[in-house]
């Protein structure tokens, strides 16, 4: 059997995995939610909206994440990328991502729950919330970016 240097599949981001995974990945994140919180305030029909939705609050969840910066195993987090502190930088907004975010996602999109229907749901105002504050944070993320690694998100600075 030939050895290889491959890393495990779970192991934290190598600094020359840094760009690729910049490029296609969290910029395909920004990209999708932005495009999703977008495409939500259009005419759609009802189960288009639930399917944006439901698409919006996965893609937020994913950068709610990585801009908290708390990876595990092969997780990338801002803290790569940017001079960024979820203390001082996440302010109010990721704070509450934080704290009602993964709630929703975990009870109303990601597991069939007695939840769904023994909270209301004003996904309107929830989701209003949610895009007010990607809205802020990833501004203040891009703005953030470290001198060398600004071309990597150049498609989500033209937005």
């Amino acid at each position: 059997m030939k050895a290889t240097h491959e890393p495990p599949h779970n192991s934290p981001p190598r600094d020359d995995e840094l760009e690729a995974l910049a490029r296609q990945d969290v910029c395909y994140e920004i990209g999708m939610f932005l495009y999703t919180a977008t495409r939500i305030t259009q005419p759609v029909s009802d189960d288009d909206r639930n399917a944006l939705r439901e698409s919006m609050l996965i893609h937020a969840r994913c950068l709610m994440d990585f801009l908290a910066c708390r990876p595990r195993k092969d997780d990338l987090s801002a803290d790569l990328y940017a001079d960024w502190s979820p203390e001082i930088d996440g302010g109010s907004e990721l704070a509450w991502l934080e704290e009602n975010l993964g709630t929703m996602i975990d009870k109303r999109v990601a597991h069939l729950t007695a939840y769904r229907q023994r909270v209301p749901k004003d996904s309107t105002l929830f989701v209003q919330t949610i895009v007010r504050c990607m809205d802020s944070l990833i501004p203040r993320f891009l703005d953030k970016l470290n001198p060398d690694k600004i071309e990597w998100f150049a498609t989500v600075r033209q937005t």
